[in-house]
């Protein structure tokens, strides 16, 4: 770890970003925290860098809770790493404290940070990055003044004497050399003089170096009329780059003219990002700026007008974002959510009510782009507003919005907490609302807080059912996908699948596009887990456009990859997997970037890499390994449903190639099977557990029998187990063909017939059919002498 360490305007950005580009390391990420104002906002700063998106799946909405940690260190630690977090020193501990984990994590990371204090830690090396040399300050001076004016007249000696009184600083060279568009070298000279003297009688605590910036900007300033004064005291409040449509919002007086005038003084630059021109102030301008505001009689009124454009943007969009120009708010939403957050967040610290209106836009936009980490780092925020809060009337519609989206998304998920003000409050309101798809999701909203356990055997299932059959259409349409994930965790894979294609009859041209979207999103996962690989691919393609323009096609480009593996199409497949991991949109492990890591091994072994492929899958297994625990989640039990299924592969594949090495998977799996299928657990995953099953009917056949001498029944018992569980066919290597192969007459035979015996039992009798089947298999393979030194050791 190394820390380029140094006052503002030094250049160590800069210096940073040229390290970057140049290290011959294969993965390297830049994060810029200037905009991040809380530490507890890190992490997902570290994330959005890392292309580390959250997805709620059908395969892991059952896990522990969404860990973002342990998919930063996930993404870190597929191979070397440069980790570069520019602007550190406001956010100094909390900073120290991540990288302090990502080092202890992930073995092959290197961490590159900019800082104007060091962070401390055994691990850093600090860099002292000092001033320029006066020939480099000389040189940088010439090269923008002649930028800025190519006639400019130059004197070797006042560009001397100029640099000099600057310290060498990059920045203030370059402000400095912009003013040459209107005046000499020599007047610049004299004029900073002026300032400087004037600024070192003032406040003598200051540090020197601060003292000299300050002069240059503060030189800039006196240039500026008011109108341009109030812009930079104004935009300064906006962490992020801004458009022309937001300084018009906020500014009063001549908006553009006065931020033109900011870019002439060089206290604004110009980018571009999509396509579109925005304006960015550099960290020590805002700086700057937030001192003028503190010193000004209009700073209430400034931060009153900033916060008054953070509300009325989320207000205007607030219709559009679950309406028919869905699209065309996403990306208006996306351009600004670093500037509206924080407002938001101190909204929510004020116990403001605008904060409602601007949830109301925030929480169905992170939504509908399948962030839904964001809607769960609200959860608790939003209880303790609405805990004691008393709902203005005009709000009602506003509030029925959040707790709809709020719910809902809480529905996917684990209950490690609850939301009783949330719950109470959705209860008092009721669904009734104007806005006919808010209305059907607080209908389900109402179903989850009622009976948040919504199991297969839960009562919710039947209220679910009633609302999948209601004489309201979005009703349907909301209702439909979650209920067809119970089934799915069910094991009725077919009867899911049923539902969402009749359900899309339903739909209408001016439905919100995220809704149709979904649906053939989720189809694409179903017939993948069905083995139905044309009919996956198909849904696949149908959504991708619009779930690239929502920034959320990670997870249903992995499903292509996946359904041309079952399709044989091994060049379509290669070419889409190696696309997605160039691309670094490293994925929520347990679910995406795990699907990419595993795509690639079975890759690998459809080509008959066997050594790659198995090198693969411990990688995938090395990386589960560095899940460090969430605060407020309880630790896994192990049982989540991606860890069971790497099991399932690893044994899988390792019994068929690499038998000797299998038994230590099988131990493990075994036992966690036997876990898993407890009856006092309240969840069932039907296609984990059948995939699991596979496995180990897998492993009887090719080791169970030949070298435990494990009674051959028993492959027949779990190989019925994993049809009637519904296994889990997206992986090549779990082909049920390949597998049948594999038995022998005898055991085909008693297969059919304990298929005929358990289809007819019900879903409690079938779970404890399985656990008995485990239980006695652990006890029969806990005998030989290998497990038992194995569990002593």
């Amino acid at each position: 770890m190394i820390s380029i360490v140094g006052p503002g305007g030094l250049g160590k950005t800069r210096l940073a970003q040229e390290l970057a580009q140049l290290s011959s390391l294969p993965r390297v990420h830049v994060i810029e925290l200037a905009a991040i104002s809380h530490a507890d906002e890190i992490l997902n700063a570290i994330a959005d860098g890392l292309r580390v998106r959250e997805t709620v799946n059908h395969l892991d909405r059952n896990s522990s809770g969404p860990d973002l940690r342990r998919r930063v260190i996930t993404a870190l630690g597929t191979g070397p790493n440069l980790l570069v977090l520019d602007n550190c020193e406001h956010l100094i501990d909390g900073v120290a404290a991540i990288v302090n984990d990502l080092l202890a994590a992930v073995a092959d990371l290197r961490v590159l940070t900019t800082s104007r204090t060091p962070l401390r830690l055994t691990a850093e090396h600090v860099y002292m990055l000092g001033q320029l040399s006066p020939s480099e300050a000389e040189e940088l001076f010439i090269q923008r003044a002649r930028a800025a004016r190519p006639t400019v007249t130059i004197d070797d000696d006042t560009v001397a004497s100029l640099v000099g009184h600057l310290d060498g600083l990059p920045l203030a060279i370059e402000l400095a050399a912009a003013k040459t568009r209107t005046l000499t070298p020599e007047t610049i000279l004299d004029n900073l003089t002026d300032r400087f003297v004037l600024l070192r009688g003032g406040d003598r605590t200051a540090p020197e170096r601060h003292q000299t910036l300050q002069a240059v900007i503060d030189w800039s300033w006196q240039l500026l009329d008011d109108d341009a004064k109030t812009a930079l005291m104004t935009m300064a409040l906006l962490p992020d780059a801004f458009g022309a449509d937001c300084v018009e919002d906020i500014l009063e007086a001549t908006p553009m003219r006065t931020i033109e005038d900011l870019v002439d003084q060089s206290l604004l630059t110009v980018i571009e990002r999509d396509g579109r021109v925005r304006f960015r102030m550099l960290e020590t301008i805002r700086e700057y700026g937030h001192l003028r505001r503190g010193e000004s009689a209009e700073a209430e009124q400034i931060e009153n007008a900033v916060e008054q454009w953070a509300v009325d943007t989320c207000q205007s969009l607030i219709d559009d974002i679950l309406g028919p120009r869905q699209l065309q708010a996403v990306g208006r939403l996306r351009a600004e959510e670093h500037n509206l957050t924080p407002v938001l967040r101190h909204l929510l610290d004020c116990r403001d009510d605008r904060s409602i209106v601007m949830l109301a836009a925030l929480l169905p936009y992170w939504m509908v782009g399948g962030e839904h980490i964001r809607i769960i780092e609200h959860f608790q925020l939003l209880e303790r507003f609405l805990s004691d809060w008393t709902m203005p009337r005009h709000l009602a519609e506003h509030t029925r919005r959040v707790l709809a989206v709020q719910t809902t998304t809480w529905g996917m998920l684990p209950r490690w907490h609850e939301l009783p003000a949330t719950s109470q409050l959705l209860e008092e309101l009721g669904p009734e609302s104007a806005d006919p798809l808010v209305r059907a999701m607080a209908r389900l909203g109402l179903v989850i807080v009622r009976a948040p356990n919504t199991s297969q055997t839960s009562p919710a299932a039947a209220e679910l059912r009633e609302l999948t059959e209601s004489a309201d259409r979005l009703t349907r349409l909301v209702a439909s996908p979650y209920l067809s994930g119970i089934q799915e965790n069910a094991g009725e894979l077919t009867e899911a699948i049923a539902l969402l294609d009749s359900a899309f009859a339903d739909f209408q041209a001016d439905d919100p596009p995220w809704l149709p979207t979904r649906y053939h999103e989720s189809l694409a996962q179903l017939h993948l887990q069905h083995g139905d690989f044309a009919e996956a691919r198909e849904h696949a393609m149908a959504a991708l456009p619009t779930l690239a323009q929502f920034g959320d096609s990670i997870e249903c480009r992995s499903w292509l990859a996946f359904a041309d593996l079952g399709l044989g199409e091994l060049e379509r497949a290669e070419a889409e997997l190696t696309a997605l991991a160039e691309a670094e949109e490293q994925n929520e492990p347990f679910g995406n970037r795990y699907m990419l890591l595993l795509g690639r091994a079975e890759l690998a072994l459809l080509r008959g890499d066997v050594a790659a492929g198995l090198e693969l899958l411990a990688v995938v297994r090395r990386t589960g390994r560095t899940r460090p625990a969430l605060p407020g989640v309880p630790d896994s039990d192990g049982l989540d449903p991606w860890t069971l299924l790497i099991g399932a592969v690893s044994t899988v594949v390792t019994a068929r190639h690499e038998p000797e090495s299998s038994d230590e998977f099988f131990d493990s799996l075994i036992d966690r099977a036997e876990r898993a299928t407890d009856p006092h657990r309240v969840h069932y995953d039907f296609p984990v557990l059948g995939t699991v099953a596979y496995a180990v009917a897998v492993w009887l056949r090719q080791r169970g029998q030949c070298v435990h001498g494990i009674d051959g029944e028993q492959v027949s018992r779990f190989a019925a187990l994993a049809a009637r569980f519904t296994f889990n066919r997206v992986f090549p290597s779990l082909d049920w063909t390949r597998l049948t192969k594999e038995l022998t007459s005898a055991q085909i035979a008693r297969l059919d017939e304990i298929t005929t015996e358990i289809d007819s039992l019900d879903f409690a009798e079938v779970i404890a059919r399985y656990h008995t089947d485990a239980l006695a298999l652990r006890r029969s393979v806990g005998t030989t002498s290998r497990s038992a030194a194995r569990r002593s050791q």
